[in-house]
């Protein structure tokens, strides 16, 4: 399982290519091809992990993302919206510090 850390990766699932970027959640090639992109250094190894996000509805995920902050208007895809959750894991504070969720 790989994490893209630079640029973008066009990822064909169900025959529509989807740009796996910087915010895009880890993602599962072959390994001989998830080494070529750790070897350009575009992408990292990740442990795979499953997401908490994983079994909550649209909706929800939706609601969560609307209550902390994170825009996922243009997402089309629930794992567009989750990755946009992880990668907002911080908000503003009352005092304007970020703290961790």
């Amino acid at each position: 399982m790989i994490k893209i850390i630079k640029g973008s990766y066009g990822l064909k699932v169900n025959g529509v290519v989807t740009a796996m970027t910087v915010g895009s959640a880890p993602f599962s090639l072959s390994e001989a091809r998830e080494a070529e992109l750790v070897a350009l250094g575009v992408a990292e190894k990740v442990e795979e992990t499953e997401s908490p996000y994983a079994d909550r509805t649209m909706a929800d995920l939706r609601k969560e993302a609307a209550e902390r902050g994170v825009d996922v208007k243009a997402a089309k895809s629930k794992r567009e919206v989750i990755a946009a959750l992880e990668a907002g894991a911080t908000k503003p504070t009352a005092d304007g510090d970020e703290g961790a969720e």
